[in-house]
Order: structure tokens, then sequence, then C-alpha cells
């Protein structure tokens, strides 16, 4: 907000306006003078306070003098008289902030050349007040003006840099060469598997068959390579669907959950157990989980599960995970497994997340374990699907830890967790988990959506330390909104990424949202430097002419709720 003075006050200062810039300072920061050069690229300084507004402060100018205060600091810029050539793209910020917990302190601000011209001015009510012009070349001199439009008496703090051009952006890779990969779906009859809002996925590499979870019902897939008699029928042929639903998880469902352990055959079912408080209204209480597993993919029906998960509450209640792999060589002191892999269960309860782990194959699990703390990583809210790496490292993928997307990590079988964020990312628009694929060699591929709803990759090869060969998948296929992101990886070199996509743009979560959404797939081939992304249901969009809700609670759009999931056959 600016204050305008009357006119004629104006016109009465207009002849003794350069004056007033050059000679009458009536307040200087400290330092009051600096200079900018490649030797010395940055300097600050501080000002203020001020006891009352200057009355001339407006878009076209200011006046400086003992009735209108303001404070003004000489600024040089000393560069080579070709850096303007040698370094187009730098700039010169000069920032002007200051402390209000009311917000009602406005200082605006100006930048006037050696002839008293105004080079540019800024008047909004931002905090902190910036300027940003071309760094050009040579010696010159600047007068920076700031300015009360109103003033609470605080001081402020100068920040003047000459800041470098970002790198440009590497050249986009060759497009891809090879035959795409092909993909047939399989969808089971009428009353089955229909309701499947949060559907989990899990293939037994030994049975050669598929475990799927939709709402109640836990069902059984196998495919027509795999039917009697074998071979006889094509691969293009109906899959067979048979409901193989343990009995203690399909009487109640918050957050279904599946996973299918490859090394053992072993498959988990979860069905969140969370209870509402009467009072105070809204509270949950964690009850752990309706858990069972099977050796057999359910075969017998309630017969061939065992319910699991026997343990005391956790104290968690929403959006849980289960994951299994192997343990850290070697494996930790105090650790006497029952069963091959451990076997872990994450989930949240509001801002902290929880993991514990199992080691007789789920029946049991310790106590539970803090994954990532909101006061010292920035982390907090629901998270991704727990992974466990072939040398027995843990990850869980987060959404939002400060201004980043990150895994949390243990090397310890879940004893202990560190948070590393990915650089790339920045938190997607809502409620979207990201993905981690890992490859045999330990190969991390983080799969997200950028909070500009694009679907992306990174690549780390060293447990997330690091991570380099960022990735737009949507882009080839002009995909501006993309959600449910998965990401699965399998040799070193090769990984694949599935999310439903849109080549609408705009807010995908609006009411007026018109764009059809369909399940895409990125390949690649090669660890990451390129990926081949074909829309896998061509004929068949997951939604026609809607928006998708991603932010929670019981908005009417939100009708495919939190993920999808992806997996691996041989």
């Amino acid at each position: 907000m600016n204050r305008l003075s009357p006119a004629p006050r104006l016109l009465r200062l207009l002849p003794i306006m350069l004056v007033a810039f050059l000679g009458a300072r009536v307040q200087a920061g400290t330092p009051d003078h600096g200079t900018l050069s490649t030797a010395s690229p940055s300097l600050s300084y501080t000002g203020g306070p001020f006891l009352a507004p200057n009355a001339t402060d407006s878009a076209t100018g200011v006046t400086c003098d003992q009735a209108d205060p303001c404070d003004q600091f000489a600024l040089t810029v000393d560069l080579p008289a070709d850096y303007a050539t040698t370094h187009p793209g730098d700039t010169l910020r000069l920032e002007v902030g200051w402390k209000d917990a009311t917000g009602a302190q406005d200082l605006d601000i100006y930048l006037l050349d050696s002839a008293g011209q105004y080079v540019a001015r800024v008047t909004d009510s931002a905090n902190p007040e910036v300027i940003v012009i071309p760094a050009g070349s040579g010696r010159r001199t600047y007068t920076l003006i700031v300015s009360p439009s109103l003033t609470t008496g605080q001081p402020f703090t100068g920040k003047l840099s000459l800041v470098a051009a970002p790198p440009p952006p590497p050249p986009p890779p060759p497009p891809y060469s090879g035959i795409p990969p092909r993909y047939y779906n399989y969808s089971p009859g009428p009353g089955i598997g229909e309701n499947s809002g949060e559907p989990s996925i899990g293939y037994n590499l030994s049975s050669h068959r598929a475990m799927f979870i939709a709402g109640l019902q836990t069902l059984r897939a196998t495919f027509p390579e795999n039917l009697a008699p074998a071979g006889a029928t094509p691969e293009s042929c109906d899959a067979q669907w048979d409901d193989v639903s343990p009995l203690i998880t399909k009487t109640k469902s918050v957050d279904p959950i599946l996973f299918t352990d490859q090394r053992t055959g072993r498959t988990f079912v979860s069905q969140l157990n969370s209870l509402t408080q009467t009072a105070p209204a809204g509270v949950l209480v964690g009850l752990n989980s309706l858990f069972a597993f099977t050796d057999v993919d359910g075969e017998g029906g309630n017969t061939g599960w065992t319910p699991g998960q026997i343990n005391p509450p956790d104290g968690s209640y929403d959006h849980q995970t289960v994951g299994a792999g192997p343990y850290p060589s070697p494996i930790p002191s105090g650790i006497n497994p029952l069963y091959p892999d451990a076997v872990y269960y994450c989930s949240q309860a509001g801002v902290t997340a929880f993991c514990s782990r199992s080691d007789d194959g789920g029946l049991n699990f310790g106590r539970s374990t803090p994954i990532y703390n909101f006061a010292t990583d920035g982390c907090g809210g629901i998270h991704g699907h727990v992974k466990v790496a072939p040398d027995g490292t843990v990850y869980v993928p987060n959404r939002g830890c400060g201004g980043n997307q990150a895994v949390t990590v243990s090397n310890d079988a879940g004893t202990t967790w560190t948070v590393r964020r990915i650089p790339a990312s920045t938190p997607p628009p809502g409620i979207l988990d990201p993905s981690l694929g890992i490859a045999s060699d330990g190969t991390l591929y983080f799969s997200y959506v950028k909070g500009d709803g694009h679907p992306h990759v990174s690549v780390s090869h060293d447990r997330g330390a690091s991570w380099s060969s960022d990735y737009d998948l949507g882009a080839q296929l002009g995909i501006q909104n993309a959600v449910f992101i998965e990401a699965v990886a399998g040799d070193p070199s090769r990984a694949a990424v599935g999310f439903v996509g849109t080549t609408t743009g705009g807010d995908h979560q609006a009411s007026s949202f018109t764009g059809d959404w369909y399940v895409f797939i990125a390949t690649t081939y090669d660890g990451g430097q390129t990926w081949v992304t074909v829309n896998a249901t061509p004929n068949d969009p997951v939604q026609r002419a809607a928006a998708i809700w991603n932010g929670g609670g019981n908005n009417p759009f939100r009708n495919l709720l939190d993920f999808n999931e992806i997996t691996m056959d041989e």
C-alpha cells in the first residue's frame, strides 16, 4: 500500500527533488556506502527505524527531506568493461527486508543513477522488497533509497548482491529410437474388484500369479499362459480372477494395502483399523491394522491365511504401508530372524510417522520408531510406501520435507533413520506420494510429481546421498498434470514409472477441470539417462473430462483417493 501526496505538494517539490536526492541525507544506513565487484559480490547494511511515514512516497517518485524521512545508500558497481558481454545473464539484486510481526510496516525502494534518474522502483507491499537489474559493465554509481510508506518503527536490512546467471539447462537427451513397450490390460468380471480406490498389486515369482487388493476383496489373478492346459491359451485372453480374501481383512477397510515378498512368495494384506474417538471429535486412535499373510496365494480361502501383527498398538493411525526384504549385513546385534526377510510396517500419526519391524514373518512386530522429526527435518504428514533394497537398506519416501521431497533411510534394519532430500524436487500440488524403485544393484529411482504438476524421476547411486539425471517423464507426450506416480526397477539400468496423467493444463483439482486421464508408463534402459513414455490405456481412460482431487478430506472429486501401485514379474 502506498500513500499519495496531494498534487500541489508534488508540484512544489519537483524542482528541488534532484537536490534533495543528492544533497540532503536525512538518514543513512550502517554503513552508508559500499561497492559490488567480482571480488566482493555481496554486501549488507542496516537502516532505520523510521518514526514517521514519508508523505511523498508514491509510484512515481519520492522526496527526502527533514519532513519526509528516507534512507540513502551510495552504491558503487565496479565491473570489467566487457562484463555484460562475457556474463550476459548476471544481475544486480537489491533486497530490503524487515521483521514485523503485525505486517503493518511497508517500505518502498527506489534506485537512481548518478544523474538522479530513476533506474527502478518497487512500491508494492511485499517484504522483502527486491529490485533486480542487469549487471552491466564498467564502474557506475547509484543511490538506493528506502522510504517508509507505512512504519511501525522496525529497522531494515539491505542485502545487495552480484548474482551469476543460472547455468543453461542441459541439452535434451536424444529421442528414444527402439520399439517402445506394449501393455495388455486385464480386468476382473462384474462384481469383482469394483471398489478399488487405492489398489495394491503383488506378484509371486514361484507361482506366476498376481495378488491384488481392491477395497475389501483380496483377489488372485492367474494369467492365460499359466492356465491349464499349460501353453494352450494365448497371452491376450482374459485372466482368471479368484476372490481369496481372508476373513480378518474383508470386514473393514480404511486403507487397504497388499505386498508380496518376491524373495519368499509370501503375501501380506493389511486393512487399517483406526477408530475415531467421540471426544475430542476427529481424533484417531492407532490400533495397528487387520493383518494376515499367506504362502499359498490365498489358496483355500480363509484357511490359506495366517492372522498377523498381534503386537500392541504402535500409536500410528493412517496411510499404512508394508514391505519386506533382506536384513543388512551383518545382521544388527540382538536380531534373531525366524523368517528369511525383515518385514516392515510403517504408518503416520499426524505430523510424525513410525516404522516397526517383524522378525518372524509378520506374526509379531517390535516397538515402532519415528522415521523423521518435523522440528529438525521439516518432514511431516503422509508418506509413500516402504521399500527394501537388496543390501537391506530401508527407504520411505516423503512428499514434503521443507522445500523438497525426500527419502528417509535406515541402514540398521529400521533402528535409526536419516532424511535425504532430492534437490531438484519441489512439493507436489496436494497429497501426492512419491515412490521409489530399487534396482538389483541398489540404484534408486525416485519418482515424484513436481510442484508444477509434471511427473519426474531422479536417480541415486549412493543410497540417496546425491541425486542426478532428473527427468520430466511427460514432456515427450505433452503431459501437463500427473497424479499417483509409482516406480519399480529391475536390472541396474532398467526401471519403469507409472502414473495417471493428462495433457490438459491448469488446476487439475478445480471443479471446472475437464481433462481426460490415462495410465502412462515410462521406461528406461540406460539407467535413467533417457526414458520412453507410452500411453498404456489409449482406448480406455481412467477418467473422462473430470478433476482429480488430491488434497484429502471428502471433496466429491476425490474419487481415486491416494495412490496406485506397480510391480514386476519374472
